[in-house]
């Protein structure tokens, strides 16, 4: 409430001293510079790495890549024309790619089953085998194995699962003819 019992809007009067529970100002930067004193200095910036980058954070610890913009070019292909998969880094990593097919199936005791009655899902299959590429940091590009663990792919759907060494796993879909 303001002077003259208003709540606020027009005419109000707001207060004009601070209350007395409200420390002095010389408390308040005495309290301020004891403060400063026992908090650690921030660190220098990390200087330049080999190569211009920046230098890894300090202690040792490495940063986790993260793997963005997964893609299978074209969506659709021919087996014997083949794809390319590109993919972006925050860091060099080895980034493990696993293929799983994906096929009909029906819904049942709450998971998608192969062949039988009920609701239509579709369920993935891991292929056997599996590839691996060392990608730098930023835009990388590789060619779509034909083959995997010695087997031609099949003519279907199939989702691309990449994984980078200590880093999520992403997907992509794509389907040979």
């Amino acid at each position: 409430m303001f002077a003259g019992g208003s709540v606020g809007g027009a005419g109000a009067i707001p207060p004009t001293t601070t209350p007395r529970n409200e420390p002095a100002l010389d408390e308040l930067v005495t309290a301020k510079a004891a403060l400063d004193a026992a908090l650690p200095k921030p660190s220098q910036p990390a200087a330049p790495g080999p190569g211009g980058g920046a230098a890894p954070p300090p202690g040792g610890a490495a940063v986790k890549p993260r793997l963005t913009a997964l893609a299978v070019r074209p969506g659709t292909f021919r087996a014997r024309r083949g794809a390319h998969i590109s993919y972006t880094l925050t860091a060099p990593a080895r980034v493990r790619f696993t293929l799983e097919r994906l096929l009909p199936g029906h819904r049942r005791g709450g998971r998608c089953r192969a062949g039988g009655r009920g609701p239509r899902c579709v369920r993935s299959v891991r292929v056997t085998g599996s590839f691996s590429h060392t990608g730098r940091a930023g835009a990388n590009r590789l060619r779509l194995p034909a083959k995997l663990a010695g087997r031609r792919l099949k003519a279907g759907r199939y989702r691309l699962v990449a994984t980078p060494a200590g880093g999520a796993a992403r997907r992509a879909a794509f389907k040979i003819r």
